[in-house]
């Protein structure tokens, strides 16, 4: 999942041979044993086991970090996970309405976070609130960006 030079960064981060870190979310990672003996890296390289179904995953465009939405759409359903690291953890300590997406930004260090009735761009570099928008509809339901950013 993710484009082609998502997917490169990713096999390089793996292939450098990360050790696991321990972390307190209830996610579990899992390395398969197939893909460390094939050199392709074909198929599945790693696992990671969510509490709740994921309904939704975006990819960070250096292919290290990838955020997931799982559950209900709470605050505690987002996970942002470092390959590198084998570590995942909730950014959210308090909930912010129904999360309907998760995107990165393609070139800044932003993190979009689409509830139902607002839009929080959170500056990664800062880790803090950059902004929040307020849409015109009734409901947000989904979340894209272009992907040079600046549209």
């Amino acid at each position: 999942v993710g484009s082609d030079g998502q997917n490169e960064a990713t096999r390089a981060i793996l292939q450098s041979g990360a050790s696991s870190s321990a972390d307190k979310s209830s996610v579990r990672w899992e390395e398969s044993s197939a893909a460390a003996a094939r050199e392709d890296l074909q198929g599945p390289l790693l696992t990671i086991h969510h509490p709740k179904a994921v309904k939704h995953i975006a990819w960070h465009h250096k292919g290290d970090y990838l955020a997931s939405l799982s559950g209900e759409g709470t605050a505690s359903g987002v996970l942002v996970h470092q390959v590198s690291r084998r570590g995942s953890q909730n950014p959210f300590k308090k909930g912010a309405g129904r999360v309907q997406r998760v995107l990165f930004h393609p070139s800044k260090p932003l993190f979009l976070v689409a509830t139902q009735h607002y839009v929080r761009i959170y500056n990664l570099v800062k880790q803090q609130l950059a902004k929040k928008l307020q849409s015109g509809v009734k409901w947000i339901s989904s979340l894209d960006i272009h992907p040079s950013g600046d549209h």
